[in-house]
């Protein structure tokens, strides 16, 4: 709650709405903020997030995590990086969070993951006819770019590039 009544843009950010964090976590963070009127857009953050057991997800889609432990650090602009441990789809993950200029001077959040997971756990449901027909895990490598209302118009929303070893008749 703290962050998202914060003045700072990254907090009212659509990425920001749209995360739900709950359980165990610690912020650590300091603010430098102008006292002229009119420069607000000039404070800088240093912060870090550590947690313990908590759960992680980013409303009307697939990602959920479940026991979630570790640190991420992040500035005004948004992630810088991460050591994370989590659960998805009932699998041990490690995720790499970071940030990542884009093409109109503002930073992405990119979340990186892989993993061993099978396909019938994955709740796609356009792919479930094709999903009902294959056994076992494949090794699975996500990456996910969370909304950013400062982007070129064209590269705001979340996306998802997922790709597999999957393989088979």
């Amino acid at each position: 709650t703290f962050l998202r009544n914060s003045p700072l843009p990254a907090a009212q950010s659509e990425a920001m709405m749209k995360t739900r964090l709950s359980g165990n976590a610690a912020l650590d963070i300091d603010i430098e903020i102008p006292l002229i009127m009119g420069r607000v857009s000039d404070t800088k953050v240093d912060g870090v997030m550590d947690f313990y057991d908590a759960s992680y997800a980013i409303e009307n889609t697939f990602v959920s995590l479940e026991k979630l432990n570790g640190r991420a650090r992040f500035n005004e602009l948004g992630a810088i990086d991460s050591d994370l441990q989590a659960q998805i789809f009932g699998r041990d993950i490690n995720l790499n969070v970071y940030g990542r200029k884009n093409k109109v001077a503002g930073v992405d959040t990119i979340i990186d993951v892989n993993a061993a997971i099978d396909p019938k756990n994955l709740p796609v449901a356009g792919l479930k006819p094709i999903f009902d027909k294959v056994s076992g895990e494949s090794n699975w490598n996500l990456h996910i770019k969370l909304p950013n209302p400062s982007a070129a118009p064209y590269d705001r929303g979340l996306f998802i590039n997922a790709e597999t070893d999957l393989t088979g008749t």
